[in-house]
């Protein structure tokens, strides 16, 4: 399986540094070797633990960005206006990252229409430098769209503090408000004003098909288990933040029509 190349940051990397070329990894972010990383019961090209439908053939990996070469870099965008990508910088040993600080309530988002059916980011947060407990949250949409009154409509995974209190949740936001369709509370550090939070977030991952999830990195002890912004004019995959500054590290999205993308 090989990626389409206009869709891929950089196909000659090694993510996760697995052995299989970006361009050639079924789960870019995934060490092949660990328990079930090899397993591929529909024989699509997409590893199980990655697959939206894993005894489905026919997924692919549709986008995958790590921010190691500029081709996708003009596709991020924030109200109509690329993001800098960060090279070259000893803050993550010198791991390419895009960086969106959204102190309020922001949205950037990918310009281009992609058919996806799961997501997942890696992601550092850090909650904003108000000295009171407050509210932040990162919301992951694969369908952000205008609402008739110009505000954000779609479907969200959404990581979220307030007054320290942690939840996962999925989302539907109408109109700029949210309505949360299911939640899981996660620790009281989560996204702590004042604190470093490495994590994954996913949306309709293969462990569980059409929810969301927020997962630990093991070697930061920081992490966790894990209205009105302003959005593109059609559906597209987004990130929105509320009270926090976002080192995105790498995302991925899985659908099941590459040859469109």
């Amino acid at each position: 399986m090989r990626l389409p190349g206009k869709m891929i940051g950089d196909p000659m990397g090694d993510f996760d540094g697995d052995g299989i070329l970006n361009g050639m990894d079924g789960c870019p972010t995934v060490d092949a070797a660990q328990p079930g990383g090899r397993s591929d019961q529909d024989h699509d090209g997409v590893p199980d633990i990655c697959d939206p439908n894993p005894t489905i053939p026919g997924d692919c990996v549709a986008l995958f960005d790590d921010f190691g070469d500029p081709a996708l870099s003009p596709l991020w965008q924030y109200d109509g206006n690329p993001i800098e990508v960060i090279r070259n910088d000893p803050i993550f040993m010198n791991q390419p990252y895009l960086q969106f600080d959204a102190a309020d309530d922001e949205v950037i988002y990918l310009d281009k229409l992609i058919d996806l059916d799961a997501v997942s980011a890696r992601i550092y947060a850090q909650a904003g430098d108000n000295p009171a407990p407050g509210q932040h949250a990162i919301e992951l949409y694969v369908d952000l769209t205008h609402s008739a009154l110009g505000r954000a409509d779609g479907e969200a995974c959404a990581v979220e503090s307030s007054n320290r209190n942690g939840m996962v949740e999925h989302v539907r936001t109408i109109d700029g408000a949210g309505t949360i369709l299911a939640s899981t509370p996660a620790p009281l550090n989560a996204l702590r004003v004042g604190s470093g939070n490495t994590f994954t977030v996913e949306w309709g991952a293969a462990a569980a098909p059409n929810a969301c999830s927020a997962t630990k990195d093991p070697t930061d002890p920081m992490a966790l288990y894990a209205v009105d912004a302003k959005v593109p004019p059609s559906g597209t995959f987004a990130i929105r933040g509320r009270g926090v500054g976002l080192f995105i590290l790498a995302v991925v999205g899985w659908g099941h029509n590459c040859a469109a993308n």
